[in-house]
């Protein structure tokens, strides 16, 4: 028997998409809120990312005698080369036999729908996976594993800024002000080109807990308050970051702040994530964070549904500063 799909392209359809995103939850991600939220996030109308696209570092510029020519701004917008986003794709078969259910309920409030279960853990796996990517482009580069793959999803954006550590906070002689010398130089060096004001260290566990010793025994706290896992000073805020993905090359989870580091960014520096254009033709190739769509297959009868995304972060080098382990 022939299986009547229209419920079903209708499901699937360009405008259900959009309609599900818009009333979709939102999630929750520790990087992607802090540093892409998504004031940051853009769809983006292409496949591959031009260099001229991403965020340029703003300068102040010289001034010019009366008459003379315009300052010239630097880098070429002609340039084409760029990046190539890698897309991040699910998929999961449903048996025909299983699929004359679901057709029945779709549409039926007071029924479970199965492809509603699907589709929003696949929009929850794409980002898990986005969030993954946006920690490690904290380092100034993106190495990703790569499904069936030796090789790994690799992009560079330059090197963040470090800095060395003089006397680790829970050495011998150890005190508040050697520790905030320390990250007041870090702040200093992710302060550039007017960026700075709104700053945030990032902290490992036996960092943050090492940095709390600290204060509980300084004769002057300098007006620190605590709030949940963050600690508030004049001028910026710690963070204790307790946050890991799974890494595919080693079968083990990884943080995203090592447990004895600390990491300076600057929030208000221009941090991007663009979704850039889906390989889906079905979403006429457009931008969107996730997409569902499926395709039918003919031995055994079924349908394999997809969700597809193709997420980009894209950190500001300049405005993070790594520290070697304070503890």
């Amino acid at each position: 028997m022939m299986i009547d799909t229209a419920n079903l392209n209708k499901y699937f359809s360009l405008e259900a998409n959009i309609k599900r995103l818009e009333e979709a939850p939102e999630l929750s991600s520790p990087i992607m809120d802090l540093i892409y939220p998504a004031n940051k996030r853009e769809q983006y109308p292409s496949s591959i990312v031009k260099k001229s696209d991403l965020p340029a570092e703003i300068k102040n510029a010289p001034v010019i005698v009366r008459g003379d020519s315009a300052y010239e701004m630097p880098g070429k917008l002609t340039t084409i080369n760029g990046y190539e986003p890698y897309p991040v794709e699910l998929s999961k078969r449903i048996p025909a036999g299983d699929l004359n259910d679901i057709l029945a309920n779709i549409g039926n409030a007071k029924k479970s729908n199965v492809l509603d279960v699907i589709t929003e853990r696949m929009r929850k796996t794409v980002r898990a996976t986005t969030e993954a990517l946006a920690a490690q482009s904290l380092t100034g580069s993106i190495s990703y594993a790569i499904k069936d793959s030796e090789d790994v999803y690799s992009v560079s954006f330059g090197t963040p800024k470090d800095q060395i550590v003089s006397k680790k906070f829970n050495a011998s002689g150890a005190d508040l002000a050697g520790a905030l010398e320390l990250i007041y130089s870090m702040c200093d060096k992710v302060s550039v080109n007017g960026y700075g004001q709104n700053i945030v260290i990032l902290a490992g566990r036996s960092a943050f807990s090492a940095l709390v010793k600290l204060i509980t025994v300084s004769e002057n706290s300098l007006g620190v308050t605590v709030e949940k896992n963050e600690l508030l000073f004049p001028g910026f805020s710690v963070v204790r970051l307790a946050s890991s993905y799974y890494d595919y090359k080693t079968k083990t989870n990884k943080q995203v702040i090592d447990d004895k580091k600390l990491c300076a960014v600057a929030l208000d520096a221009p941090f991007w994530l663009p979704y850039c254009a889906l390989d889906d033709i079905s979403a006429n190739l457009a931008s969107l964070p996730f997409f569902a769509s499926y395709e039918e297959v003919k031995n055994p009868s079924a349908i394999d549904v997809f969700g597809r995304s193709k997420p980009f972060p894209v950190p500001v080098v300049d405005c993070i500063c790594w520290s070697a382990d304070v503890v």
